[in-house]
């Protein structure tokens, strides 16, 4: 009995030493420090309608799922389209990261994500066009209003475009494109909101994108 009592006293020992030895949620590259890494909110690669964005079926404007992703396109100069999840999330703090490729439309035409999505007709839109041009705007009844002056990337058209934009709890803002840093402010007017997608088309009409990645995450 005494022998019984010794060996599942040694075991005890065992499995307690093993549950301390263990940290979830932490990862220990050899030769490296510890990382973690940040928690994904919310994610869609287009590869299903789980996540039901809003689609438009027009004779001048289509937002609709194809192979590619979701695609946005327009004809008519000056044109926006945008779409939203079926999501109630609102976050006081977040890094939005989206991937999309150029398709045929003016070269002023600009395309990107809504980083602050208050409604129809108040939203906060970090974009791009195919010449490089990026922008920061808010799209208020119909109107463009630039939050920061335009700046300028080299990227390549006809490959997936890169866009990001985190920020903080201190409601200060970075934008990126293609992992360059273009722009910073703060949101002097911040209130959580939703998110989404968004395409203008330009002076001459015609935009055409395909959105294939959407992550929103904790900041790192």
């Amino acid at each position: 009995m005494r022998r019984l009592v010794m060996v599942l006293a040694a075991v005890g020992v065992l499995v307690l030493f093993s549950v301390l030895s263990v940290r979830p949620g932490i990862v220990r590259a050899q030769g490296g420090d510890t990382a973690t890494s940040p928690s994904v909110w919310f994610h869609d690669d287009f590869s299903t309608r789980a996540n039901r964005w809003r689609l438009v079926d027009l004779e001048k404007a289509v937002v609709t799922y194809d192979q590619s992703g979701l695609n946005m396109r327009a004809t008519p100069a000056n044109y926006a389209l945008w779409s939203v999840p079926d999501t109630d999330l609102k976050l006081e703090r977040y890094n939005i990261e989206v991937d999309a490729k150029f398709g045929k439309g003016s070269s002023d035409a600009r395309v990107g994500v809504i980083i602050g999505y208050r409604t129809d007709n108040d939203m906060l839109v970090l974009a791009v066009s195919r010449l490089g041009n990026v922008y920061l705007g808010r799209y208020y009844f119909g109107v463009w209003t630039d939050v920061l002056p335009p700046a300028k990337v080299k990227l390549d058209p006809t490959k997936i475009v890169t866009l990001r934009a985190s920020i903080d709890k201190a409601h200060s803002l970075r934008i990126f494109v293609n992992g360059q840093q273009t722009g910073r402010t703060t949101i002097k007017d911040f209130r959580a909101s939703g998110f989404g997608l968004f395409a203008l088309s330009g002076k001459q009409g015609g935009v055409d994108v395909a959105f294939s990645r959407f992550v929103v995450s904790d900041i790192q």
